[in-house]
């Protein structure tokens, strides 16, 4: 271990030991006394000042092929080092688990991301691709690139499997003109690829649910329908173009439900089955994030006010019944976090802060546990056997965290047992993403 320095590595220890112990007993009093009480706040970390000389120490040990040893002799953090490399951060998101492997991309909508697929065979570009996206169910995944968006049945690390449907840009475009002729859409971008933030395609392979920052769309075999904004508001707002701030949506478990908005709209729930879209009105300022539950009973939303925010828990039962429409007032299912990403477990969902936090919180709105990864929450997903949790940041980083460990480490900041089983870290400096 030549790219070991003994002094550095064991003051990053020492000083993350040090933090991670006061930030939890400062936590556990605050949520059992209150936190309108005077609690006096633990000092900073103070490991900034060793950014440089760890950041050295991983990409030379990644050289070796001593990840483990890495980890053992310097336990991962974010926040010391993102201040000293946040030109180099990137945000992670479209993350999907493809067996016991997980796909994803690193960048932004705006940006020239790239996807990577990483798993026991190491991890590999997938340079033909800009984003993906996986059904609820799991069996089907959308892979977006410039020619088209392709729906492939259980595909293999390579996302090689069966091909239920090809919707080319052209066809996508050309329908959208053909609609909407007046209007500036996704179909006026040169590489719509490049304005998609998601895509959950349905389990049948006869469409998917396309989110944007131009628009929000419904693409099916027979046509493409824009669903927010709304043609009625376009033309009762006179607006030329359908872009929106903060675009989001999500696919209910059966698939009859679509969970979409933005920052301009009330949280919006289409059913499918009747073509009704109800409206919801936000708790907080602005509608941010959807999702539904394990069990399809009830539709999450997140509005946010800068970096805080609240979710809500919709009853399906209680929009069938029409009493939704007048109402204004939702059972809370979290009162404090911006959510950006979700993971959904059989007993609650995982919600993703603006701060760096995961809670988990059950189907009853109750906090079973929290746990700090570091840096603003872009991307989440759960592997199929509910045991591993990957989580993407803005501060370039893929967390796989083992969701039935009996006890957290020493060096995490957390309420639970949830322990970190390795990383990605992924920054636009490096040649190819590092482990730690």
């Amino acid at each position: 271990m030549n790219w070991l320095n003994h002094e550095t590595a064991a003051a990053w220890r020492s000083e993350g030991h040090r933090y991670a112990k006061e930030i939890n007993e400062y936590v556990r009093l605050g949520m059992e006394t209150g936190w309108d009480k005077e609690l006096k706040e633990p000092e900073n970390d103070s490991r900034s000042k060793l950014a440089a000389n760890i950041w050295k120490m991983v990409r030379e040990a990644n050289r070796s092929g001593e990840v483990e040893q890495l980890r053992q002799e310097l336990p991962a953090a974010t926040w010391p080092l993102v201040e000293s490399y946040k030109e180099d951060t990137q945000a992670i998101k479209s993350i999907s688990f493809v067996g016991s492997s997980v796909i994803f991309r690193a960048g932004t909508s705006w940006e020239e991301g790239t996807v990577y697929i990483a798993g026991e065979h190491g991890i590999c570009k997938m340079p033909e691709l800009s984003l993906t996206g996986r059904s609820v169910q799991g069996s089907v995944y959308a892979l977006v690139g410039p020619a088209d968006i392709r729906l492939i049945r259980k595909p293999d690390v390579q996302l090689q499997g069966e091909e239920l449907a090809v919707f080319p840009w052209s066809t996508i475009k050309r329908q959208l003109k053909e609609e909407m002729p007046n209007l500036e859409t996704l179909a006026d971008c040169d590489r719509p690829e490049q304005s998609v933030d998601e895509v959950i395609p349905f389990s049948d392979g006869s469409g998917l649910l396309l989110v944007s920052s131009q628009g929000i769309y419904l693409l099916e075999k027979d046509g493409t329908q824009l669903l927010h904004p709304s043609a009625s508001e376009l033309e009762e707002y006179e607006m030329d173009n359908t872009s929106i701030a903060m675009a989001h949506g999500s696919v209910s478990p059966d698939e009859r439900w679509l969970a979409f908005g933005s920052q301009s709209s009330d949280h919006l729930l289409l059913d499918r089955s009747t073509g009704k879209v109800h409206s919801i009105y936000p708790e907080s300022s602005y509608p941010h994030y959807s999702v539904f539950t394990h069990d399809g009973q009830q539709a999450w939303f997140n509005s946010c006010h800068f970096y805080n925010g609240s979710t809500i828990r919709v009853p399906l039962d209680v929009v069938l019944s029409g009493a939704s429409d007048k109402r204004e007032e939702w059972p809370l299912a979290e009162d404090g976090a911006r959510v950006y990403a979700a993971g959904v477990l059989s007993h609650g969902v995982v919600l993703g802060d603006a701060y760096g936090y995961l809670r988990m919180i059950d189907v009853e709105g109750a906090e079973l546990w929290r746990h700090f990864v570091g840096s603003t929450i872009s991307g989440m997903a759960v592997s199929d056997d509910e045991g591993v949790l990957a989580v993407g940041t803005y501060g370039g980083m893929l967390h796989l965290l083992d969701l039935r460990a009996e006890s957290m480490d020493e060096y995490s900041i957390g309420t639970g047992t949830i322990r970190e089983l390795g990383r990605y870290v992924v920054w636009k400096s490096e040649a190819k993403p590092l482990r730690w």
